[in-house]
């Protein structure tokens, strides 16, 4: 087997290996891995057939593994296990003293045995959201997506402008900003996707309300919208906001660490992961 860095022309290929599996991969997700680093996503073919993919994306203080998908016909022959073994020693030589996934419930011995611990549950909600007006939010401006960097980057620990700022480009009309006396305590990043909207990353510097602002004013009043979110169960606030909300709790997943774990993230301030596959 044969394992090298995802390209553009491949991304076909992620895409439909992500529907196989159910999940709610764009072709923009896998566009801006390549884009990120040539090496943020692998290939692994044997005799020339695209057979599995991973992600692994360095955030310099810590990595991210995701999208780890085996064709049905090559499952069961190791080779998950050597895609995990590539995606890992890139991002271990590549700086960070740890990395973090988040793991499907039947595989999570496989993790296990490659060295990983179970951190905490991931956990997923999806339902009908009917929008309201608020007087605290709005789209983002030009002027003001540096100051979401700064917010983003001193909760989540490391920086992913990178996809922030695609993610803002892209789906501006569903990119909003909470204020409080003109400063951003707030946003939330939601991308279309068939069928529903995917939230995340949702971060708040005080609490749910805050949040909840953002997530009803995603599009114009009196609209209902189709909502899938992930959030670590660390964060009560949140959880008790989406069941408030009316939405349903689905299969959750584990979210892994191996290495060192480093200084202590405030999750109680994500109120959304951006992804299953990045954190």
């Amino acid at each position: 087997m044969k394992i090298r860095p995802m390209k553009k022309g491949d991304v076909s290929f992620a895409v439909g290996l992500a529907t196989s599996e159910s999940w709610s991969n764009t072709p923009t997700d896998f566009e801006t891995l390549v884009e990120y680093r040539p090496t943020a996503a692998f290939v692994a073919e044997k005799n020339g057939e695209r057979i599995g993919m991973i992600s692994a994306v360095s955030y310099g203080s810590f990595g991210f593994i995701g999208n780890l998908i085996v064709k049905t016909e090559y499952r069961c022959q190791g080779m998950g296990t050597q895609l995990m073994l590539h995606a890992i020693a890139h991002l271990e030589q590549s700086g960070n003293e740890r990395i973090l996934l988040d793991a499907v419930q039947e595989y999570q011995s496989l993790y296990e045995n490659l060295g990983f611990t179970r951190f905490c549950e991931s956990l997923r909600f999806r339902g009908n959201i009917t929008c309201e007006e608020r007087e605290n939010t709005k789209l983002i401006q030009a002027g003001e997506v540096e100051h979401l960097m700064s917010l983003d980057r001193s909760t989540f620990g490391a920086d992913r402008d990178h996809f922030l700022r695609n993610a803002i480009q892209l789906h501006h009309a569903t990119c909003r900003v909470a204020v409080d006396g003109g400063e951003i305590i707030g946003y939330c990043l939601a991308t279309p996707i068939p069928n529903w909207l995917r939230i995340g990353p949702l971060i708040v510097r005080d609490d749910a309300e805050t949040a909840e602002d953002l997530i009803v004013t995603l599009h114009e009043p009196g609209r209902t919208m189709a909502v899938i979110v992930g959030v670590l169960e660390q964060n009560a606030e949140a959880i008790n906001l989406y069941r408030r909300l009316g939405l349903q709790e689905t299969a959750p997943s584990i979210r892994m660490i191996r290495g060192k774990e480093g200084s202590r993230r405030d999750y109680t301030q994500e109120f959304a992961i951006g992804s299953p596959a990045k954190g």
